[in-house]
């Protein structure tokens, strides 16, 4: 998936215009490329806000783009707990009797020792289906914290992850 975008202040927000890499909390709702704009902004309350079109069949010869707007929210609490929150909105056509697909997300991730960390996230959709599903979790445990520009750094975890096809885009 090419990614071809700029990034920089503007309205006092850090701006990405462009195509470019959409991944919510913990990637439980999306990770994909969005053709669109992106602004973050925000010291304690952080928040991003999403508009753009995403390919929804990106497995398939046929593009099919779709609206998705999004508002994610992160508040740390303290120097160890951060709670976050978000809402997702997709023009939803490929779905009977849906208009839009609306996605709603809470978690949280703490550190609870040294080189420790907890992490949890739960969605729900609004389709109301026979035979949907509509709600997908995610627990991690995970020791250090790996970083690209430090060499030798590494990390390990284990995660579990329910995803469920109608509580993701």
């Amino acid at each position: 998936d090419t990614k071809v975008f700029v990034q920089g202040k503007l309205f006092n927000a850090d701006a990405t215009i462009g195509k470019f890499g959409a991944f919510s909390h913990n990637g439980l709702v999306i990770d994909k490329g969005v053709s669109g704009a992106k602004f973050a902004f925000g010291n304690e309350l952080k928040a991003v806000i999403t508009a753009g079109r995403v390919n929804v069949s990106p497995n398939s010869a046929n593009t099919n783009l779709q609206d998705y707007r999004a508002i994610e929210l992160a508040y740390a609490i303290d120097d160890k707990t951060t709670i976050n929150a978000g809402y997702h909105e997709l023009d939803n056509s490929s779905v009977a009797n849906a208009d839009k697909l609306k996605i709603a997300e809470v978690g949280v991730t703490s550190k609870f020792a040294q080189d420790w960390t907890f992490g949890a996230d739960y969605a729900k959709s609004n389709l109301d289906r026979a035979t949907s599903k509509d709600t997908s979790y995610f627990t991690q445990i995970q020791y250090k914290a790996a970083d690209v520009k430090k060499e030798g750094s590494y990390d390990v975890f284990l995660n579990y992850r329910q995803i469920a096809s109608d509580a993701q885009i």
